[in-house]
């Protein structure tokens, strides 16, 4: 179940390290022009070409070089880079599957504002996975990636008000994370609004 959980999580997450990296229109720029600009260490350059790597859209997959872009655009300053390239480790892309790494890079990405790195590194925490548990911990990285605007990072942390994990249960605190989380375009926090049923 834990498994499943940060699965589904990591590849919410991958599409919204996409998005948050680059401009709307480079998914849709030629792959000569892409992997110039690639070349030129323009970082969100770097890491659609690693997506489209990974993905094999429009060349053949090869996730050693995406893991190369991902890093590279990371030590550049690009904290989707290191989000990546920490999703390759726990998925095992072209690397020996290590949530421990994974965890490392999902901090790096967090400390360059990439809040979907400490949302997937308070997972971690959590759950105890790559990690030793601590929910207060987890609690903490959700509300930093929260306040760096992923939504996720505060559903996460509404779940832990609205069913007391690590934190005093408080479904009046709960009902306000799920609302900013809502406004940041989580679907899993607008069920859960629904869930709780307005004004309780």
């Amino acid at each position: 179940m834990k498994t499943y959980l940060l699965t589904s999580i990591i590849v919410t997450l991958l599409t919204l390290a996409t998005a948050q990296a680059q401009p709307a229109d480079l998914g849709k720029m030629p792959l000569a022009e892409l992997q110039a600009q690639a070349a030129k260490s323009e970082t969100a350059a770097m890491i659609e070409l690693g997506i489209r790597l990974q993905n094999g859209t429009g060349l053949p997959v090869d996730h050693k070089v995406a893991n190369e872009l991902y890093l590279k655009a990371g030590d550049l300053g690009q904290g989707a880079g290191y989000y990546n390239l920490g999703v390759s480790y726990a998925k095992g892309y072209c690397v020996i599957k290590d949530m421990a790494k994974a965890n490392k890079l999902y901090l790096k990405a967090g400390d360059l504002g990439f809040g979907a790195g400490y949302n997937n590194l308070g997972v971690g925490y959590r759950d105890g996975i790559g990690v030793t548990k601590d929910v207060a911990k987890a609690n903490e990285l959700f509300l930093k990636a929260g306040d760096l605007g992923q939504g996720g990072g505060y559903n996460n942390l509404g779940v832990s008000y609205r069913d007391g994990i690590g934190v005093t249960k408080d479904i009046k605190k709960a009902r306000e994370l799920f609302q900013k989380a809502a406004s940041l375009g989580s679907t899993k926090a607008q069920q859960a609004l629904k869930e709780l049923g307005a004004g309780k």
